[in-house]
């Protein structure tokens, strides 16, 4: 009964580590799917946003050939590239940190993929719900130009983005910013509760591991013995043969 207890212990963490795989899978996958979906939706939200804040386009000539030819000076174009950065580095950034600090129980790569996921699609979706509801459009009246040329004359032209490269920006910087996190963090396994670990030391398994706390099991050290100096174990002279100075042997 006694040669059975050494086993049953060294099984325990093994099984403890076996039964929590599992369910932490599935809760770094649904922390995933939960930061995919709300960047998405809020992507969609930031559509109207955009068009809302973006100003009105100018006009523009439309020929058949497929060119666009814009009447008069406007820095609208330029404008609505702009406020379509700010609001995916703002996003992006606010991704990476919330991703970071309220998913500290799901820290890892699969929500980073997640955020990536999620800030690709929102973008996407910010890009056509803005176009969408920016007012605008591509088709206008006929009219003959000064050269002879016939093109479509519209009022204002739709909200587009013109620079597709700002897609990346939300991604990215959610990724970047979270990639950092992770880079510069003191906690082991990025501050995720550690069962086994737990188990060995004898804490909850929902506790965070101590940084400053040593991996594995302990091992029992010995006591530290209090010194004590050796006695000499030569031949000891007597004490009167102890060599004395000139005056004292001679008498004075």
């Amino acid at each position: 009964m006694t040669a059975a207890a050494p086993a049953e212990s060294s099984v325990q963490p093994s099984v403890v580590a076996s039964g929590e795989a599992s369910v932490e899978a599935r809760a770094d996958l649904r922390a995933a799917a939960v930061a995919a979906v709300g960047l998405s939706l809020l992507g969609a939200l930031l559509g109207l946003v955009w068009a809302w804040w973006s100003p009105t386009r100018p006009p523009a000539a439309l020929y058949r050939d497929g060119a666009v030819a814009v009447l008069g000076e406007s820095e609208s174009l330029v404008a609505g590239d702009g406020r379509f950065l700010v609001l995916g580095t703002a996003v992006g950034l606010a991704a990476g940190l919330l991703g970071w600090l309220a998913r500290g129980a799901n820290r890892g790569p699969l929500v980073l993929f997640g955020l990536v996921v999620g800030g690709a699609a929102g973008a996407l979706l910010t890009e056509l719900v803005g176009h969408l509801t920016g007012g605008g459009s591509f088709h206008g009246r006929a009219y003959r130009l000064s050269d002879g040329t016939t093109a479509q004359v519209t009022l204002h032209l739709p909200l587009s983005l013109h620079m597709p490269g700002l897609l990346l920006v939300e991604p990215g910087l959610a990724a970047l910013l979270y990639g950092l996190l992770a880079a510069f963090t003191t906690h082991d396994d990025l501050g995720r509760p550690d069962p086994v670990r737990a188990a060995l030391r004898g804490r909850r398994p929902d506790e965070p591991a101590d940084p400053f706390e040593p991996a594995g099991p302990q091992q029992p050290t010995d006591p530290v013995e209090p010194f004590e100096p050796q006695q000499p174990t030569g031949p000891q002279l007597p004490a009167e043969s102890v060599h004395r100075g000139p005056e004292t042997q001679h008498g004075g």
